[in-house]
């Protein structure tokens, strides 16, 4: 009895540790615009505007969902849980079919992510996703110009959601 007390017990404790390590992380809330969050104001102005317009696109013709988000700091999380994490709070894509996807970039600790829904993930598997960054990103975000390396990057995910839906964007 003493050795089921101890299992129940330890498993409580583990669960209550997870759940609040799990939600301790303070996210920011999303910007009225949505798909383009630049929190470190690194984006051109002009960028985040087409940008969002090729988001909201995107979303009318698909309801898959892509959004850029920019922070300055990870306070000291992985990015890619930080990232996971900011998509899962903020509900990005569907909530039927999880066809979202959320660009992030920490400018003080230089690192960047993608993370994607499991709705789009025959199309944008890790590896085509770490492509994408090596590819459309990082040349850029090396050379510190954020807002061309995400633009980039940005436009090379929604282009590979737009050939998952068989649509072409409106300009």
């Amino acid at each position: 009895m003493k050795k089921i007390k101890y299992i129940f017990l330890t498993t409580l404790i583990l669960s209550i540790f997870m759940s609040v390590s799990a939600s301790a992380i303070d996210l920011p809330e999303p910007t009225d615009e949505f798909f383009v969050n630049d929190f470190a104001d690194v984006i051109d102005d002009k960028v985040e505007e087409e940008l969002q317009a090729i988001g909201v696109s995107l979303y009318n013709q698909t309801t898959a969902q892509v959004v850029v988000v920019t922070v300055e700091s990870l306070d000291g999380y992985d990015v890619d849980e930080y990232t996971l994490e900011l998509g899962r709070e903020w509900g990005v894509g569907s909530s039927e079919t999880d066809n979202g996807v959320v660009l992030l970039m920490s400018v003080n600790d230089r690192q960047v992510a993608i993370q994607v829904g499991y709705g789009l993930e025959g199309c944008l598997p890790d590896g085509k996703t770490g492509r994408i960054l090596d590819n459309y990103a990082i040349p850029y975000l090396s050379n510190n110009d954020f807002s061309m390396g995400l633009s980039e990057a940005y436009k090379a995910l929604v282009a590979v959601v737009c050939e998952e839906y068989d649509v072409e964007l409106s300009s």
